[in-house]
């Protein structure tokens, strides 16, 4: 799906995300709000952002360079 959800993953935090009553993969409504609520739940609820996308992408560099692009976009 658009998030690249492993299997697992996506039985745990799947969700319908648009509201039309399936818990759909390549939906890109639910594949967002599915990573929202894994993020929150990997630390970015607590304020700890580095954290959540280490859990999300196991990269220092992917991190650097989300947390890089987010500075500049004014987050």
């Amino acid at each position: 799906g658009p998030m690249q959800f492993m299997p697992g993953t996506w039985r745990k935090y799947g969700v319908d995300g648009n509201g039309d009553g399936k818990v759909d993969i390549t939906s890109a409504y639910d594949s967002l709000h599915a990573a929202a609520k894994y993020l929150a739940a990997s630390g970015a609820a607590s304020g700890k952002i580095e954290q959540a996308l280490l859990a999300y992408n196991h990269s220092i560099a992917y991190v650097r360079k989300v947390v890089s692009i987010a500075r500049q976009l004014g987050y």
